[in-house]
């Protein structure tokens, strides 16, 4: 299960990024839609890191519980961003 999130996570994230800068710069709403639903696969991926690990160090609890705070705000931001696009 790990293997298989960690190559979710390295498939997705780049991917996630390059869809929110683009939509940001371009101001087209589809890409951050697209970049919010892969952000919940990555927060779900940095739930499993937290929570259900079988080997956790606690430098892991920390990593991923900053990696869930940043991913957290910028999904917050990219919903502020989008309901920004829809009404102007």
């Amino acid at each position: 299960m790990e293997c298989v999130l960690l190559g979710l996570y390295i498939l997705i994230e780049p991917i996630r990024l390059s869809l929110a800068t683009w939509g940001n710069r371009s101001g087209v709403a589809i890409p951050l839609y697209t970049s919010i639903g892969l952000g919940c696969i990555v927060t779900v991926y940095y739930a499993f890191q937290l929570a259900l690990q079988s080997f956790v160090l606690k430098i892991d609890l920390a990593l991923a519980g900053a990696g869930l705070c940043f991913v957290g705000s910028q999904l917050i931001l990219s919903v502020l961003t989008v309901l920004g696009f829809s009404l102007a």
